[in-house]
């Protein structure tokens, strides 16, 4: 039981880094090489938070700010004058990591720091003992992905957004403004990185390096799922995070990330555009 709900908690984090990098790559095609970074940041500020003597709760909406705020600069300054520019799009973000992870040593030094997650005491369940934090972080992490979903789907802004990155000649002569929309899906991936780094402090030490340990797997799980829709990299988390969590404890911690990586290729080999890949429409 213990080890069920260990994998959901991975998969649940990995899911919302997953989900902020497909928003950014399946509607704008950036490919953020930063995106680790912002989950560094979300981590980071949960340390201030925690400084400041403040409740942990309330790390959560101030990493998801944090990292949107930094990522509309980002956008607005950088990132808006490589669209269509592939190669430049992934240099440019490559230089934000690298002044990201330095910003984060000089300010915070090379030496991990802890964040003490809530006392919300212990739940039985099967005869197992489980930290109540672990539960309600998937329970934050499921409610986030239903809102980000609501938000495209059901909206007029979400509407409009999908509409400029699928026709952005078409989307400005109906009035959108592309620019606006641009920066507000970027600075939402970036948030939900933040916010998956917030949800994570507690569970590992805080250092420069913190977002590496998602920023792959993350990457391989828009691979493996796709960019059909946002299920898609939520599918994607679950299949390369169960194997992730089963192979550390059936197998070898060491032997783990191998494993997943074999799958994920295996997936992209056997599944080019994805789990959940768009079907072709019939004439």
């Amino acid at each position: 039981m213990a080890l069920a709900l260990d994998l959901n908690t991975y998969v649940a984090l990995l899911a919302l880094v997953s989900l902020g990098l497909a928003i950014v790559l399946g509607l704008m095609h950036v490919i953020n090489m930063a995106h680790p970074e912002f989950l560094t940041l979300g981590a980071y500020v949960a340390v201030l938070t925690q400084a400041a003597g403040l409740p942990f709760v309330a790390s959560l909406p101030l990493a998801l700010a944090a990292a949107a705020l930094t990522g509309c600069l980002v956008e607005a300054s950088l990132i808006r004058h490589t669209y269509g520019r592939a190669e430049d799009t992934i240099l440019a973000t490559a230089g934000v990591a690298l002044v990201m992870r330095q910003a984060f040593v000089l300010g915070f030094g090379a030496d991990a720091y802890s964040v003490q997650a809530p006392d919300t005491g212990m739940v039985q369940l099967m005869g197992t003992a489980y930290p109540s934090y672990r539960l309600w972080l998937i329970g934050v992490a499921a409610a986030t992905l239903a809102f980000t979903w609501l938000l495209f789907f059901r909206t007029r802004g979400g509407l409009a957004a999908r509409a400029v990155m699928a026709d952005r000649a078409t989307a400005r002569s109906l009035g959108i403004r592309g620019a606006r929309h641009d920066r507000a899906t970027f600075s939402l991936g970036c948030g939900l990185a933040g916010l998956a780094g917030a949800m994570l402090a507690p569970l590992s030490s805080v250092e420069p390096m913190l977002g590496n340990l998602y920023g792959a797997p993350a990457f391989l799980s828009v691979l493996v799922g796709g960019m059909a829709s946002i299920v898609a990299p939520v599918l994607g988390s679950a299949v390369l995070g169960s194997a992730q969590t089963l192979s550390a404890a059936w197998v070898s911690p060491a032997w783990a990330p191998v494993i997943m990586l074999a799958l994920a290729l295996a997936c992209v080999r056997l599944f080019p555009g994805g789990l959940l890949r768009p079907r072709a429409r019939q004439a």
